[in-house]
């Protein structure tokens, strides 16, 4: 149990680790200039038709963390991020001001929606996989460009955000955008309640997509979570609407993830239960722009995850992740064995 604890008390790059689940928040940046990172490494093998038949090594994943003062109220935060496809991203990269009870960043960060973006690293999360309607709803590491003011109050917190936005592509997921394409930008927030040993979240996004910025998306989600030394059980309930041109009618996705994690000593059983349903007639396969529909999109997926994680030392997490897939229409034998090592340093 101590060990556990441990590793849940962590911090990467003055951001801390928590299990399962929980925002992270830089709040807590180091006095002086630090470095720390993480890496991590997959194995799969799953049935036939879920593409890992014969084993594989692959998703290697790291990332390194530089965090500081500025000078005054003022401190820093930058982040980058390696993937197995050979991609080299920024992953944050932030100016901070801190003042009584209010923070306020200006740069790239991580969007505060939910309960999973902001604490997405491998080491953080329970769960070797992204829950279905977490892969499905928004871009993965989903980040912005603009600012953010967040703070507390007594048993309240929130954050507010603006800037680009999100674009427009084939699915949810490739909506990650860098440069704005229209002249209106994208907003949102996350407001936060904890009693005790609950907290129940509240986060919406809109922004505006297509020819005229008349199409709206909108996204929000709704999470609870439940900690205490015996167990921690996680839910949320993510939906997004998306407006499509006439004559087609709005895209929707909409799904959930729950988990339940039950320490025993350094050892913890983990159940989790995933669902989504994403319905859109006018992208997914063959959308390239506003006015050339795509195929259209019409998936729906449900999992139950079973886990064991082992924390051997307080920066190493070991899981080995079954996932029991199923998926609308007819049945597919998919699936899935993880077996994932997670290292913070």
């Amino acid at each position: 149990m101590k060990q556990l604890a441990l590793a849940v008390a962590l911090l990467v790059g003055g951001l801390p680790l928590v299990l399962p689940g929980q925002a992270v928040s830089e709040e807590e940046a180091a006095p002086a200039f630090r470095t720390s990172g993480y890496f991590s490494l997959d194995f799969l093998k799953g049935q036939r038709a879920s593409g890992f038949h014969q084993g594989s090594l692959q998703d290697v994943r790291g990332g390194l963390a530089f965090s500081g003062t500025a000078g005054g109220a003022w401190d820093y935060v930058f982040e980058s991020r390696f993937r197995s496809e050979g991609e080299f991203t920024i992953e944050q990269a932030f100016l901070r001001l801190n003042l009584s009870g209010v923070r306020v960043r200006a740069g790239m960060f991580l969007v505060p929606f939910g309960v999973y973006n902001t604490s997405n690293r491998p080491h953080e999360q329970a769960l070797a996989r992204v829950p279905l309607v977490v892969e499905q709803a928004y871009p993965a590491s989903w980040r912005e460009l603009g600012a953010c003011v967040e703070g507390t109050f007594s048993f309240l917190s929130y954050s507010v955000y603006g800037g680009n936005g999100l674009g427009e592509g084939a699915r949810l997921k490739d909506g990650q955008q860098f440069k704005d394409g229209n002249a209106d930008k994208g907003f949102g927030g996350r407001a936060g309640v904890k009693l005790d040993t609950v907290e129940l979240g509240y986060s919406y996004h809109q922004s505006r997509v297509g020819e005229g910025n008349r199409r709206r998306l909108v996204l929000q989600a709704a999470d609870a979570t439940w900690k205490t030394m015996e167990f921690q059980i996680l839910g949320e309930y993510i939906w997004t609407r998306m407006d499509n041109p006439a004559p087609f009618g709005r895209g929707v996705c909409r799904g959930y993830h729950v988990q339940a994690l039950f320490p025993f000593g350094t050892t913890s059983l983990v159940v989790g239960r995933q669902e989504v349903k994403y319905k859109d007639p006018f992208h997914g396969e063959g959308f390239v722009a506003p006015d050339t529909a795509g195929a259209g999109i019409d998936d729906r997926r449900t999992r139950w995850a079973l886990e064991i994680l082992y924390a051997p030392l307080p920066d190493l997490l070991v899981k080995v992740e079954y996932d029991f897939n199923r998926e609308g229409g007819p049945e597919r034998n998919d699936d899935l064995l993880t077996a994932q090592i997670a290292l913070k340093f």
